[in-house]
């Protein structure tokens, strides 16, 4: 018996399919760019969310000062505070730096209710009111008015306002 066996043939180089360099260097570059346009926009967004959070917790901490004053609630820490034993006047919201505020209760001695609140980096209040406070006198008796104004150094984010009239609204 005889068996045949049949070799198959090479394939030549023409028939041989895949990618070339070239194209795989030109699918890489479209990748390239389309990668740096959404990091980019990434970045974008990333600046302007943490401006938009900075001036909404600045809002919510000119608002908690508000509201302690219109309730004349003193504060109770630290303990045996001069607050505690003595009538308060009012509450503070205070610029200590560009990058940082507190809020402070006015009585005898003045008593630190929120210390040290530090903004993001790259994120500044402008000087307000010539005294850098918005004072929120008790049981609504009236406040400073004053527009703060928070930057960003850089560029690509807008600047906000806050604004406090003297009736207490606080935009």
């Amino acid at each position: 018996m005889y068996f045949c066996h049949k070799n198959p043939r090479p394939k030549s180089i023409v028939n041989i399919s895949g990618y070339t360099i070239v194209e795989l260097m030109v699918a890489m570059m479209i990748m390239i760019i389309l990668f740096s346009l959404t990091y980019a926009g990434f970045r974008d967004f990333q600046r302007r969310q943490r401006m938009e959070n900075a001036y909404q917790d600045i809002k919510a901490d000119l608002r908690f000062a508000q509201e302690l004053a219109l309730a004349n609630r003193k504060p109770t820490e630290p303990a045996g505070n001069s607050c505690i034993t003595s009538g308060i006047r009012s509450y503070t919201f205070n610029r200590t730096s560009a990058s940082t505020y507190n809020i402070i209760a006015n009585c005898d001695a003045d008593v630190i209710v929120k210390d040290n609140i530090t903004l993001p980096t790259g994120i500044t209040i402008d000087p307000f009111a010539g005294t850098n406070q918005i004072v929120f006198n008790i049981l609504g008796r009236g406040n400073t008015s004053a527009s703060i104004i928070i930057r960003w150094n850089g560029s690509g984010v807008g600047n906000k306002t806050i604004t406090v009239s003297n009736s207490g609204t606080i935009e």
